[in-house]
């Protein structure tokens, strides 16, 4: 406060206050600074229990360790911690709360902007950046989602204090369109759209729509509330920018580049196997189960606009080709006349589990047997493994001729299901839920397609059976399925794993649960 005296009347005296009072204009400034702290406290705690864990599992053959405990906290456990701080930090040491709410409010928008440097790295396959390759690169998705609903709730909370502050003193339109203001009122109003649009029925139906919507939120958050803020956090906005730098570099100059793709199907399957000849530069060596990601080239618009399609590599690292195995769809077609980005290899399965797993039981849905294929391949080979079953659930029986290019002879411990029947109530699973995170492709007229052998109406069940022998046309039974898991063994040595829709994930999991068996799934669903 500046006091001015006049020669006039001594007595009289102007109080001047700056507009931002003081100590309240910064006095949020270390609660960002205190989110950035718990978020690198959180990368740094969340990477070293997995270093610790997988380390004692290589030293002592057993996946059951002290470790587990803390590499393994469900998502919704850190969410609700990082919704509690946020709840506490809100009103925290606020004062006379009628008259000083507005600092809380100011405070839940800093406190949404310092969580955007943990969410960008959550999306960028951590365990890759760091040189540790370890774990699933697509397990921090989940927590992302979650910290970007938490980032939009406390953007929102943040702007309706402000419109009820200015409604009270009725000057809502004038400081609404004050620039500084509408920046931040523009940055709200993606966030609440986003935060609509990801509702999972939404997201999936409208899933480009969302993709587009949710990157550019992303960069406007970034960019705008950095001239937004007041007092500024250009520290913040440097680690962000950093972050999106970081994203970009790994699309750009760690992609490779293919064409000429040909396609192996059937009019008359759902399924369709994809072959890529190995591009010189792909050199890396990958695990059973490693997904690369494939967009358009960085040449093409789209490949900026649209998400890159996640795909599980069937072939082995001897074989001349990346083959893959996808399901049609609308919304990613491959043709051969156009260039493609590839990232990856990324891993899922560690390699502790390859060489300690004795007892596995596979089931996959639909086209997740592209998951199942080569880890039930690499594994027959083992000399370590007991027992080993690959069990696929299809709705189409003409899918099932894919396994023809994959296996000389087809094993006596691969078990098809088909559960596919006249009416829609005799199918095992949701035809919604098959709309996969690892995303299908199709092929144009000018792709070049070979046509697999079709079976015929007429020689349905004779053709399958000799062919193939394993095949029921009902629901697996998780029981009889899974019947090697009541020999003798190790705990720690049996693991189930599945792969597909929720339902089948869901089913599996809990039943691994109750019979004490080592579970890993994924979940083919955005």
């Amino acid at each position: 406060m500046v006091e001015i005296s006049t020669d006039l009347d001594p007595l009289l005296t102007i109080n001047l206050h700056p507009r931002h009072a003081g100590h309240s204009h910064t006095v949020n400034i270390k609660y960002g600074y205190f989110i950035i702290f718990l978020s690198g406290l959180q990368i740094i705690a969340s990477q070293t229990f997995k270093y610790l864990y997988l380390k004692k599992w290589s030293q002592s053959g057993s996946n059951i360790n002290i470790w587990k405990k803390f590499m393994a906290i469900p998502v919704w456990v850190i969410v609700i911690i990082w919704t509690l701080i946020y709840m506490i930090l809100f009103p925290f040491h606020i004062e006379e709360w009628s008259e000083n709410y507005i600092t809380s409010f100011k405070r839940s928008g800093r406190i949404a902007y310092a969580l955007i440097p943990l969410n960008i790295f959550l999306v960028l396959r951590p365990s890759n950046i760091i040189g540790l390759k370890i774990g699933y690169y697509l397990e921090t998705l989940n927590l992302h989602k979650w910290i970007s609903r938490l980032i939009v709730l406390a953007s929102l909370v943040h702007g309706s204090g402000f419109a009820y502050k200015w409604i009270l003193e009725g000057t809502l339109i004038e400081k609404s369109f004050r620039l500084l203001n509408f920046l931040g009122i523009g940055v709200a109003f993606f966030a609440f759209i986003l935060g609509i649009i990801s509702i999972r029925p939404l997201r999936q139906k409208f899933y480009q729509l969302f993709y587009i919507w949710h990157d550019l939120t992303a960069w406007l958050f970034v960019v705008l509330i950095a001239f937004h803020a007041r007092p500024g956090v250009s520290w913040i906005t440097g680690i962000n920018i950093l972050l999106l730098v970081y994203q970009i570099y790994q699309r750009v100059f760690k992609a490779v580049y293919i064409q000429n793709i040909q396609v192996i199907g059937s009019k008359n399957s759902s399924l369709q196997i994809v072959r890529i000849a190995k591009p010189s530069e792909f050199t890396a060596t990958y695990l059973p189960g490693s997904h690369i990601r494939l967009t358009y080239s960085n040449l093409n618009y789209k490949s900026w606009l649209l998400p890159t399609h996640p795909f599980t590599v069937v072939s082995s690292n001897d074989s001349p080709n990346i083959e893959l195995i996808m399901k049609p769809t609308t919304k990613f077609r491959l043709e051969t006349s156009l260039i493609y980005s590839l990232t990856g290899p990324f891993p899922s399965l560690s390699p502790q589990f390859f060489d300690t797993v004795q007892n596995l039981n596979i089931i996959c849905g639909g086209s997740g047997i592209s998951f199942g294929i080569p880890v039930f391949k690499f594994l027959s080979q083992s000399t370590t493994i007991r027992s080993l079953n690959l069990i696929w659930c299809v709705r189409n029986r003409r899918d099932i001729k894919i396994l023809e290019h994959f296996f000389d002879r087809i094993p006596h411990n691969l078990h098809i299901y088909v559960t596919g029947g006249t009416s829609k109530d005799e199918t095992l699973f949701d035809e919604e839920a098959e709309e996969l995170l690892f995303e299908s492709a199709s092929s144009r007229g000018e792709t070049d397609e070979i046509e697999l052998e079709d079976l015929s109406s007429s020689e349905d069940d004779k053709e399958l059976k000799n062919s193939f022998g394993n095949i029921r046309y009902e629901r697996p039974n998780f029981d009889e399925s899974f019947s090697s898991f009541h020999n003798a063994g190790d705990v720690d040595k049996q693991w189930l794993i599945a792969c597909g829709p929720r339902e089948l994930i869901n089913d599996s999991q809990a039943w691994a649960i109750r019979n004490n068996v080592q579970f890993f799934s994924e979940l083919y669903e955005m």
